[in-house]
């Protein structure tokens, strides 16, 4: 890559850092927090060129604007249990065993890279937006410094880990809320998610 090359993709990692950050934040049942986050992340998709994700986002709007109560499932489907949303209930489900496994590999990566997750269990998925946020994060700062070698070892963190991780259980947790959830939002929500961590891998 050349300089101006090596600039672009510094800015555009910086805009999808954010972005993971934004996905965090919207796993929550404070609807005027996410009212907040979905009229930001519109924005930034479009400074990204990510506009196909747009009228998934416009419809999660609407179901907040239309609907006073559309996030009092998340009580029901994610504390108590109906939808975990931790990694291990979904690739440790035949194997409890492996459960302490998964979860020290997870909180490797966190280590590698200076993280500690607020409150949750390492295999919680805001736990993981948040460490691809940061890694994402980290390859901008490096690129813009002209940092290859960094850059690289971030990259390759972030691709490792939505490969392994991230994009492993997010399909089926999808599933599951969309088998327990009687209102819209939080299926239009993983929706997302799980659209953009696709994205991710295969725009690397």
């Amino acid at each position: 890559m050349n300089l101006l090359e090596v600039k672009q993709r510094g800015e555009r990692m910086l805009l999808m850092g954010i972005l993971y950050n934004l996905l965090a934040r919207s796993f929550t049942e404070d609807a005027i927090e996410l009212k907040r986050t979905v009229k930001t992340m519109l924005n930034l998709l479009d400074l990204l060129g990510m506009n196909k994700f747009s009228l998934l986002l416009k419809d999660i709007e609407g179901i907040l604007q239309g609907d006073p109560l559309a996030t009092e499932e998340y009580v029901k489907l994610f504390e108590r249990g109906l939808a975990p949303p931790y990694e291990s209930n979904y690739t440790c489900k035949e194997n409890s065993h492996q459960k302490l496994i998964e979860e020290a590999d997870i909180s490797g990566f966190y280590r590698a890279f200076g993280m500690k997750p607020k409150g949750e269990l390492p295999d919680h998925l805001v736990a993981e937006l948040e460490f691809i946020a940061l890694l994402y994060t980290k390859e901008s700062y490096a690129l813009l410094m002209k940092d290859h070698l960094n850059a690289s070892i971030c990259q390759e963190a972030r691709v490792k880990f939505l490969v392994e991780h991230l994009s492993k259980w997010i399909e089926e947790f999808k599933s599951k809320v969309i088998q327990h959830t009687n209102k819209a939002l939080y299926r239009r929500l993983l929706e997302l998610i799980a659209l953009i961590v696709s994205y991710s891998l295969s725009s690397r």
